[in-house]
């Protein structure tokens, strides 16, 4: 998801390939569709075709997208050096995460839009992760796995976790999807302030965490006043593919819920 890719026939079987699992599609509301990397590499016809919620818990979960090829015109070419600490965020090998820079507040206050797996490995060198303090998961309501990352925290504590499976929320009353998604921001506002970095995860961190990053845009500005942060859109998505470019617009009726809601 953060745009790097790598050919399937370049990979060769290793011990764990039974246990991860690549997305190759999205269903409508948000759940994804998963394959055996096992399965494919040995050419294995037809895949058998899984749902997310049987592999959650099975081991290692990657995403696989065409890619795809942008013009200037089609990106935000703002440069992203409004958060530039290289030197805490050097994006490893197996790591998928980006830095959201118009959301920081500083060096250790910043905003991460992630998939889950980063969050549930051990990266001793992304150091960014050591100050996390608090996890926003969008695709449970009761999270399934540890997170690892930065462990141990210099907060000297686990960081919090806020748990909602979005794509539920198309059941969910307008008023009250505003109030949960009010409350999300409330707690990320107050953990930047206090020099924590957050993490906002889905599965792939690309639709429905991005929505939900969205929506703290919407926040700073119209609730916070924070008049230099972008509050159209078109704009906000426009700037989270410039630093995750498989992002893209998902939940717009619940976004634009939410900005009727704070303006």
């Amino acid at each position: 998801a953060t745009g790097g890719s790598i050919s399937l026939a370049k990979l060769r079987a290793s011990p764990g390939d039974d246990a991860t699992y690549i997305s190759i599609h999205q269903q409508k509301d948000g759940r994804h569709d998963f394959v055996c990397l096992a399965h494919a590499l040995r050419g294995q016809t037809p895949l058998r075709v899984f749902d997310e919620v049987e592999v959650k818990s099975r081991g290692r979960l990657f995403y696989a997208r065409p890619r795809k090829t942008q013009s200037l015109a089609q990106i935000d070419a703002t440069p992203t050096t409004l958060w530039d600490y290289p030197e805490l965020a050097p994006h490893g090998t197996w790591t998928n995460y980006s830095v959201v820079p118009w959301l920081c507040l500083g060096r250790t206050a910043a905003v991460i839009l992630s998939d889950e797996e980063t969050l549930c490995r051990e990266l001793p060198d992304e150091r960014i992760f050591e100050h996390l303090r608090l996890v926003i998961n969008c695709h449970q309501d009761r999270p399934g796995r540890a997170y690892r990352a930065g462990a141990p925290w210099v907060s000297g504590k686990s960081p919090d976790v806020v748990a909602h499976a979005v794509h539920t929320w198309y059941s969910t009353d307008r008023e009250r999807t505003n109030q949960k998604i009010d409350r999300i921001n409330e707690r990320m506002w107050a953990t930047l302030q206090q020099g924590g970095t957050v993490a906002i995860h889905c599965l792939a961190g690309i639709h429905r965490a991005a929505m939900i990053t969205a929506c703290h845009f919407l926040y700073r500005h119209h609730v916070l006043g924070h008049t230099n942060i972008p509050c159209d859109e078109a704009e906000i998505y426009r700037k989270l593919i410039s630093v995750r470019p498989h992002v893209s617009p998902a939940y717009q009726d619940i976004l634009r819920g939410y900005k009727a809601h704070v303006l």
